[in-house]
């Protein structure tokens, strides 16, 4: 029957739903069998699901800073680690900062940066309220500086 829901009904579409399958289109592997999986594939596939929480944000991140005129950009990178303890090094996704008008670059872990987007969206929300001058904001209020 045309229109009918599947077997067991349909999947919640919720953000996180929506993001991996933007990613399986991009070529990522998102949907993976840990339990056949080599030590090698669990960190590229790992690595492959911090880039689904991480690039759609960056994307946001840039957006909002080009409406606001912060004049910074954001751009997603792979980080080769080697932590305490450890022999072989590992990937991460890190965020490049790069403020455009000076050319200074700064590198925030994943989850400083998941944590500045929130603080950018509430920033953006009280600026289109008109409850925050932009040019009054002191740096260290500003989510978008390091």
């Amino acid at each position: 029957r045309e229109g009918a829901a599947p077997e067991g009904g349909w999947p919640a579409v919720d953000w996180d739903f929506t993001q991996r399958e933007i990613a399986k289109a991009q070529g990522l592997n998102v949907d993976v069998d840990w339990s056949n999986m080599t030590d090698e594939e669990r960190r590229r596939a790992l690595l492959d699901e911090e880039l689904v929480h991480v690039m759609p944000r960056v994307s946001e991140a840039n957006s909002l800073s080009q409406e606001m005129e912060r004049n910074i950009t954001f751009q997603t990178m792979i980080e080769q680690m080697v932590g305490p303890g450890e022999q072989e090094p590992h990937s991460t996704v890190i965020v490049n900062v790069r403020d455009a008008a000076t050319g200074v670059d700064f590198f925030w872990d994943k989850q400083k940066f998941i944590n500045r987007v929130f603080l950018m969206r509430e920033m953006y929300e009280r600026v289109s309220d008109g409850l925050l001058d932009l040019s009054a904001l002191p740096k260290e209020e500003d989510p978008f500086w390091d």
